[in-house]
């Protein structure tokens, strides 16, 4: 917050009221349609429905998806960023005919690893992964 006030001067903390206001004020629409029809309404896309007709239902789940698959790219990018950063120099490799160095190399690694984990039928198995990921980290943390 000091650092954002400090970038933004004293108009981010109104703006950072703002957004706080329209994000209390989404929730209560959406708390109001809930209301109306508990037993239709189970997701967002059945608010869209409900507040604006089936197209829109349509619309909502379109735009769900892609933000869904923005934040999956925007993680990977970021997880290539950081191991560039940690591992600076990267050795080229030859992938398919593509060659990764740096942060795509790193970037293809992360989607290696963390691709299978959507592959999963039970979830429950994803504290598995969290196990051996934060004793990875434990690891590496005393190294």
């Amino acid at each position: 917050m000091p650092y954002a006030v400090a970038q933004g001067g004293w108009l981010s903390l109104a703006l950072f009221a703002l957004v706080g206001a329209v994000c209390y004020y989404t929730g209560t629409l959406i708390e109001r349609c809930m209301r109306a029809d508990p037993a239709a309404i189970t997701s967002y896309r059945d608010i869209g429905k409900f507040a604006f007709g089936s197209s829109c239902r349509r619309a909502i789940a379109f735009f769900m998806y892609v933000e869904l698959y923005l934040v999956a790219i925007s993680f990977l990018v970021l997880e290539g960023d950081n191991l560039e950063k940690l591992f600076p120099g990267t050795t080229i490799m030859d992938l398919l005919g593509y060659r990764l160095q740096g942060k795509q190399l790193f970037i293809a690694l992360a989607t290696a690893v963390v691709l299978p984990t959507t592959w999963l039928k039970n979830l429950g198995m994803l504290c598995w992964v969290d196990l051996g990921s934060d004793s990875v980290i434990a690891v590496y943390d005393r190294v």
